[in-house]
């Protein structure tokens, strides 16, 4: 009868946090980013935050990072900007979980002024900039609002190397998405290590 109980518990806590999962969307927020460069002045500016949601409405957690926080991160030691991209590996794997990652665009707002030294990749950049946002905007919004979704980007054609953008988006993604794709990866990965390993074992066989 204890078995029954417990299995019953198993069963709705499991129940329970499933529910969770589907309702639930985390939420990343780029509040501001501002990236300039004018004749090797470089300057970059940016507030962004992660949060969770339920119902897509109720906030449980938020997380805030700027320029500041990172400053101080890497003056404590706490990150190591180089160490950190030396143990990352992207391969084609994960750009494609990535591409296939369902997400929807709550706001995206970008305004920028681009130019380089040379008009003709000026106009051919700021083309593929165009194309670009807008398959991205087509594919992942809801309904279209144009207080909520714009893209501006002035070319600039003074045979001179300037870049000055400033870039607002919320993205949504059902946490249940999250784990689908990070079961997908874990699987693939499994299943890669274990076509290796037989490979292995007959080199060392046929040595023997």
């Amino acid at each position: 009868m204890i078995l029954v109980f417990l299995l019953l518990g198993l069963i709705i806590i499991s129940s329970f946090i499933t529910c969770i999962m589907l309702v639930s969307s985390v939420k990343i927020k780029i509040r501001k980013l501002h990236i300039y460069y004018y004749k090797n002045k470089f300057k970059i500016k940016f507030i962004s935050s992660i949060e969770i949601y339920l119902f897509n409405r109720v906030k449980i957690f938020e997380k805030t990072i700027d320029n500041d926080k990172i400053k101080y991160l890497m003056q404590s030691g706490k990150l190591d900007i180089l160490k950190f991209k030396n143990n990352i590996t992207i391969n084609s794997d994960v750009l494609k979980l990535l591409k296939n990652l369902e997400f929807k665009l709550e706001r995206f707002n970008f305004i920028g002024d681009l130019g380089t030294e040379n008009a003709a990749f000026t106009a051919i950049i700021i083309s593929l900039i165009y194309t670009f946002f807008s398959i991205i905007i087509a594919k992942n919004i809801e309904e279209y609002n144009k207080e909520k979704y714009f893209y501006k980007v002035n070319g600039l054609y003074s045979n001179q190397n300037i870049v000055n953008l400033q870039f607002n988006c919320i993205i949504s993604i059902k946490i249940v998405n999250i784990i689908n794709t990070l079961y997908i990866y874990l699987k693939k990965g499994r299943v890669k290590k274990n076509e290796r390993t037989p490979n292995r074992r007959s080199y060392a066989y046929s040595h023997e």
